[in-house]
């Protein structure tokens, strides 16, 4: 078991099927074969290629002077048939989390990521009856093999963001619209996060184990309208798979979801950096429950479109669901027109985080999305995530100052004056603004 000493935790995401490359039992691989569903004619193919490059992404990561990185494993390299492990895949990953280990990088383990094993979605995937069951199973192979090596566990990750955007929008695996499956998901992954969360501290019963949530970020288009308010409150339900925190109203759940959904406990929580989005009620989208997310002129826009906020960190601060456990922020899962903006989006951030921090909240780290350039779903190689930029003919890997700027943050624990002069000159003090 690798011991830890209490550090703020500064890092970035390496999500396996972005960036490894040739994860073809997956379900993520198939739908990627019919040509209209990825941006370009892409696939994930070759993505950063990480999967043979992880040494040298991980000594990187050292040398920059980060100090974790959210690695998922995907299920369906460990198991790509039902019942049939893969052992050179788990020692892959044993592989990975020693390297991390030897460079001094807290890994932090996703379980699960968005992808699933082919053969698991097409027996329908987490609304299937024994889907906890089957999950349980290969949680049992790889929970014992990595546990010596790792500390903090998230079972499943970004569940809530491919439950809606595959079961509540369509544009994501399986494809198909139904909220009785967002809700059937909802239950299933529930029981299995209680399951694979006993047997990891049955394996160490010193470990940490989040859960991933979304805060409710998305606001009324016409702030008069009761209409586009009960609209914007059923969208952030639905968006953050059933959880609710607003700080001025009682949980709130969707539909027959009952609240007791979510009566699990967690050791932090891993909670996406909210921003802004609008939502107004739109008639004659009978498809979409009536609802539709707008930019602020009122435009249809995409549910993944929001305005980076970090003025919207208070009502999370404030609300009653994030104060008594750690809080572990992912940022950064934009689509920055340049890496001035990236950093710029970095400074605000990190200085509102350090600001509740000293006042008292228990902040546990930020995590950026993503370490390295890679396949973005549905958006294929249109867009640029990554600290890190990723030669797409070489695959050369350069950090960008985004990378230097986070990794000099990490190394003093702080924003300094010197960082911001070097790597980001223009940047202003929101909080000092304020003063």
């Amino acid at each position: 078991m690798a011991t830890e000493t209490e550090k703020f935790l500064y890092g970035a995401t390496l999500l396996g099927h972005t960036v490894e490359g040739e994860n073809y039992a997956s379900d993520w691989w198939h739908w990627e074969q019919r040509p209209g569903r990825i941006a370009g004619g892409a696939t994930s193919q070759t993505a950063a290629g990480h999967w043979s490059r992880y040494q040298d992404d991980t000594k990187l990561a050292s040398t920059l002077g980060l100090n974790c990185l959210l690695v998922s494993i995907e299920w369906s390299r460990i198991e790509p048939k039902r019942g049939e492990f893969d052992p050179d895949a788990l020692d892959h990953y044993v592989h990975v989390l020693q390297s991390m280990n030897k460079n001094d990088i807290t890994p932090i383990v996703a379980l699960q990521a968005i992808t699933l094993p082919a053969w698991f979605a097409e027996a329908g995937g987490w609304a299937q009856k024994n889907a906890e069951d089957i999950f349980q199973a290969y949680a049992q192979k790889v929970v014992p093999a990595l546990s010596r090596y790792c500390q903090y566990w998230i079972p499943l990750y970004r569940n809530f963001d491919s439950l809606t955007l595959g079961s509540i929008h369509g544009a994501w695996p399986p494809g198909r619209r139904s909220v009785r499956v967002w809700e059937d998901v909802l239950w299933r992954t529930t029981s299995a996060f209680e399951l694979v969360q006993n047997m990891i501290w049955d394996n160490d019963h010193e470990a940490h184990i989040g859960i991933s949530m979304n805060p409710p970020d998305v606001l009324p288009y016409d702030e008069e309208s009761p209409w586009d308010y009960r609209t914007a409150r059923k969208l952030n339900t639905i968006e953050s798979g059933g959880f609710y925190a607003d700080p001025d109203e009682e949980q709130e759940q969707f539909d027959d979801v009952d609240a007791t959904a979510h009566s699990l406990s967690a050791q932090f929580h891993v909670v996406t950096l909210p921003g802004r989005r609008w939502g107004r009620f739109a008639p004659t989208a009978i498809r979409r429950g009536f609802m539709q997310f707008v930019d602020e002129n009122g435009v249809d826009a995409d549910t993944r479109c929001r305005q980076p906020d970090p003025a919207q960190l208070a009502a999370i601060f404030n609300s009653n669901l994030y104060k008594t456990t750690p809080t572990l922020f992912i940022g950064g899962g934009h689509s920055f027109a340049n890496d001035r903006l990236r950093c710029e989006y970095l400074l605000d951030h990190i200085e509102a985080i350090q600001s509740y921090k000293s006042s008292g909240a228990h902040v546990l780290g930020y995590i950026h999305e993503s370490y390295l350039d890679g396949f973005e779903w549905d958006r294929g190689y249109s867009t640029r995530r990554g600290l890190v930029h990723v030669d797409w003919e070489t695959l050369a890997r350069t950090p960008n100052k985004s990378a230097y700027l986070l990794g000099d943050i990490a190394r003093q624990g702080e924003i300094t004056s010197s960082a911001v002069q070097k790597y980001c000159p223009d940047w202003q003090s929101k909080l000092e603004v304020a003063l």
